[in-house]
């Protein structure tokens, strides 16, 4: 069966190179991004310890017990070494301006695992001396308009700046930062006056151990120790632990560095489908041809003695070895992609993992065996002679292609739930395309007549318009790919103007400069004075941390974390340190959607989403640890924030009797100012509240604009790879309908017609099918992007119509060529070579 299947196929090469090279395509979209999160795990676990700077950490962000260092004392081996350090936000002054700077306090012995080094070269020794010293970030250096050995104030101490740094350990992984990284000695914290109590800092207590190896068994024994949660380490991973001590494993931070890239990938492995499912129109067009084309052998097969079942396994065997090698072949460029890439970057070399080769050929697998289950169908259904004496191959029923439609849309849906780890976004995904492929359709069957009316022009102008009527010739796999490219790019680019409006520099105008954190309880009225002196009114809001220890009376800590990432992240919420407000009333960016606010102790208020993440209603009973005291609120109502005003605001507000007597850290903003008034204004306050950190806005939207910019060009280099799956359908139709074209540009030849008149009705043809796929796929991809930004993104929805434009007209031109490019034998075979194969 294979034997014959791959000679049938070795009989005609082009249309199987070209459906190979579709499918080829589609997986190599996804094989760039496994290769890319393989290239990412190899490289962290490779660098885990330097990931931390040790084997093992121990931190908290509330002043480490002796207790707790005592219980590591008790289960650290022989030989095994320790260090402390404290990371924490400052602002770094000179007296004539000043930014916030993220602060890394080190202890005698740190770094455990790595290298701290400074240039000029030794200049890291420095911070053991007893004079106050820094090694900071060399971006610091220009923003404060300072050099090396110039002095800057951090606190109330002064620091003289020994060096820059050349390299560190124990980043994190993490390459978002709100300042530059600042190191400087940990006893010098104290006369900074930067060691309180109040201070928002990440306190750390590190140990290297003889033995690597051993690290995660000591982590799990100092949890079972500390009676911490036995799944602190596989949580989320983001932000501070969901328990006021976390305990983890080098290899442990490596693994959730892993799993956060994983997430990110779960978003380009469903862009990547897109491309698959394009890939595999493809196919499907050239299968139509290959039907017609193998017709005539097949049935010859039939009249010899084979079976019905038999001859259309023979069909579906060659699309599975199609759709294997096309996997296999997709899978290896797109790992050849991540492994140029992650060379580029200085990382180890992405060498593809063998599941991601043995998922690779699998999907190519299916969607070559999807594309191709109706032509063996009809070729199941063929009347040997009737194909003998030239007639096609009868259609199949069309209640049947409707189920048999149904059931490859199931199966799309759950890849796409499976690709993205999630049974909500992947399906509602494959439906949104399932829906824009329908309209096309209905294009296809509607406007496409339609356009072939308007026969206006020379003879090839009006051939080619007419051929797009033609029923046997109607283009509905192109206009479906077309038309899902088109809304795929258009969606994106209406996500990314509607974010960058959000993040212009003239929305930010109006917006506050500052975002001040660490305020003490006793410090925010003359905070606010001195503001008000300057005509300034600032936005306060007391904020005191605890953890969410109960709903309606069942313990959260005890519940099963799942494996999609909507229960990782419902129970990230459900454990994290939750940040709790209280108000008379909403304040600036929020609103009351449903039922009241807070009248008497014991109640809140809570965000909307936040609600629905973690599943709890207006009714639900909350119970909080807060400072060690049980606190329990009933959800009077739900709230809408908006985000992009940039003001102080917190998932749960409680009215202000149900805090009352606990100590309390306050967050404001600072009205806009110019920027010249703004530096004088963080240097007077960095003076006179030294702990209080200013988080300038506009810094902190263009470093949230860097990530999304790379974000936005991983999502655009897969959208591109569908654009060429799209490109690739085109082909594939111009291929199947080479027999038929050969044969009317003969006979056009024939009349006294030119190659160019061929030509140009081919180019008329697919013209006309490609713009009005384009223009209805971008229109659907606008309407979706739409939607998406004003419900995920909670922003203003700008439409860049001038892109929009450009991306049709794009997609049109590069259809037409590539139709050209696939059907040049059409006017390049001679008239009577054509007309004998008919």
């Amino acid at each position: 069966m294979i034997r014959l299947a791959w000679r049938l196929l070795a009989g005609r090469p082009a249309l199987a190179w070209l459906a190979l090279a579709c499918i080829a395509v589609g997986v190599a979209a996804r094989g760039a991004v496994s290769g890319s999160v393989g290239a990412i795990e190899d490289n962290l676990a490779a660098q885990a310890r330097e990931l931390i700077a040790a084997d093992l950490e121990v931190s908290s962000s509330r002043p480490l017990e002796a207790a707790v260092a005592a219980a590591l004392a008790a289960e650290l081996p022989p030989g095994a070494r320790t260090a402390s350090a404290r990371n924490l936000t400052a602002m770094a002054s000179t007296g004539a301006t000043a930014t916030l700077v993220e602060l890394r306090a080190i202890g005698p012995g740190w770094p455990l695992a790595g290298t701290l080094r400074g240039e000029p070269a030794g200049s890291e020794a420095l911070l053991a001396s007893t004079e106050p010293t820094l090694l900071v970030d060399p971006d610091l250096l220009p923003r404060l308009d300072v050099a090396i050995g110039a002095s800057v104030r951090l606190g109330s101490a002064s620091f003289r700046i020994a060096g820059t740094i050349a390299a560190e350990p124990g980043a994190g992984g993490s390459s978002f930062r709100l300042g530059p990284r600042v190191y400087a000695a940990l006893p010098a914290l104290e006369a900074a006056g930067l060691a309180g109590a109040g201070v928002r800092a990440r306190h750390q207590l590190l140990a290297v151990l003889p033995d690597p190896r051993d690290a995660d068994a000591l982590a799990v024994r100092l949890r079972e120790r500390l009676e911490l949660p036995t799944d602190q380490a596989e949580g989320m991973g983001a932000g501070p632990s969901q328990s006021p001590v976390t305990v983890r494993s080098a290899s442990e931070s490596a693994r959730q560095g892993a799993r956060a890239a994983g997430r990110a990938a779960d978003l380009l492995r469903v862009v990547a489908l897109f491309a698959l499912a394009l890939g595999a129109m493809g196919v499907a067009a050239l299968a139509a041809g290959m039907m017609r084309a193998q017709a005539e052998d097949l049935a010859v097969l039939r009249v010899l003695g084979a079976t019905r079942s038999r001859s259309a396994l023979v069909f579906a065997v060659q699309a599975a070895l199609i759709g294997a090698a096309g996997g296999l072949l997709g899978t290896l460029i797109g790992c050849g992609l991540a492994l140029g890439a992650s060379m580029a970057m200085g990382m180890p070399a992405a060498w593809p993992h063998a599941r991601d080769v043995l998922v690779g050929v699998g999907l190519g697998t299916a969607a070559a065996l999807a594309a191709a289950l109706l032509p063996a169908l009809a070729l199941a259904r063929m009347q040997p002679l009737a194909v003998l004496r030239g007639e096609a191959p009868e259609p199949v029923p069309r209640g049947v292609a409707v189920l048999v439609l149904v059931a490859v849309a199931g199966l799309a849906a759950v890849a796409a739930a499976i690709e993205s780890r999630s049974w909500t976004i992947g399906p509602a995904v494959a439906a949104g395309a399932a829906v824009v492929a329908l309209l096309m359709a209905l294009l296809g069957r509607l406007v496409l007549p339609l356009v072939a009316r308007a026969r206006r022009g020379g003879f090839a102008l009006r051939h080619g318009l007419a051929n797009v009527a033609r029923a046997e010739r109607r283009p509905t796999a192109l206009v479906v790919a077309l038309g899902l490219a088109a809304a795929l790019g258009a969606s994106l680019l209406t996500l990314r103007a509607s974010f960058d409006a959000e993040l212009a520099p003239g929305r930010l105008t109006a917006k506050p400069s500052f975002f001040a954190i660490d305020i003490q309880d006793d410090q925010h009225e003359a905070f606010a004075d001195i503001l008000q002196q300057r005509g300034l009114t600032p936005n306060l809001r007391p904020q005191v941390r605890g953890r969410l220890t109960g709903i309606d009376g069942v313990d959260v800590a005890v519940e099963t974390v799942g494996a999609t990432r909507e229960s990782e992240r419902a129970a990230h919420f459900r454990r994290r340190e939750q940040n709790l407000t209280w108000a008379l009333a909403p304040g600036p960016g929020e609103v009351l959607t449903s039922g009241s606010w807070p009248t008497q102790a014991g109640e809140c208020a809570v965000q909307d989403g936040w609600a629905e993440t973690v599943g709890v209603g207006i009714g639900s009973r909350l119970t909080f640890d807060v400072q060690g005291v049980r606190v329990e609120a009933v959800v009077t109502g739900l709230r809408r924030i908006d985000w992009w005003t940039f003001q102080p605001n917190f998932f749960i507000s409680l009215h202000p009797a149900t805090m009352a007597g606990y100590p309390a850290v306050w967050l404001g903003t600072v009205p806009s100012l110019p920027a010249a008034e703004r530096r004088v204004l963080a240097a007077d306050l960095a003076r006179s509240f030294p702990n209080v950190s200013l988080i300038d806005v506009a810094e902190a939207a263009q470093a949230v604009r860097t990530g999304i910019d790379r974000a936005a060009a991983a999502v655009a280099a897969i959208a591109a790879v569908a654009l060429l799956a799209g490109l690739a359908v085109v082909a594939g139709t111009a291929a199947a309908g080479a027999r038929e074209r050969r044969g009317e540009a003969a006979l056009i030849r024939t009349i006294g017609g030119t190659a160019r008149t061929v030509a140009v009705a081919v180019a008329a043809e697919f013209s006309a099918a490609a713009l009005p796929a384009a223009l209805l796929g971008a229109a659907a991809g606008v309407a979706g992007g739409a939607i998406l930004a004003g419900t995920i993104l909670d922003a203003r929805v700008v439409w860049p119509w001038w892109q929009i434009g450009v991306l049709v007209a794009v997609l049109a031109c590069a259809a037409t060529l590539t139709a050209l490019a696939a059907a040049r034998q059409a006017w390049r075979v001679p008239p009577l070579a054509a007309l004998r194969e008919e």
